[in-house]
């Protein structure tokens, strides 16, 4: 995740989750709605990039990054220059 997202504009929460699963050639619609409730977006799947808060924005992100269960992730919080 990076602080620019790098959504797609015109893909929804949901699509632009299961982006993220094309990658690794396997689409699961199921566990990217799952993910999504997760962190508390399942209201907001069909909603497009614009027309989420910033906050939500990332937790698009945060669920792109879940959706295909890595054995880790390492979170960063480096200084802006």
């Amino acid at each position: 995740m990076f602080q620019q997202f790098h959504l797609i504009p015109y893909l929804t929460a949901l699509e632009n989750v299961m982006l993220a699963q094309h990658y690794h050639s396997v689409i699961d619609e199921t566990a990217a709605k799952a993910v999504l409730e997760q962190v508390g977006l399942g209201h907001r799947i069909d909603h497009r990039p614009s027309q989420l808060s910033g906050g939500e924005q990332q937790r698009v992100c945060i669920a792109r990054a879940l959706v295909n269960q890595p054995p880790v992730i390492l979170p960063m919080n480096l200084p802006v220059i």
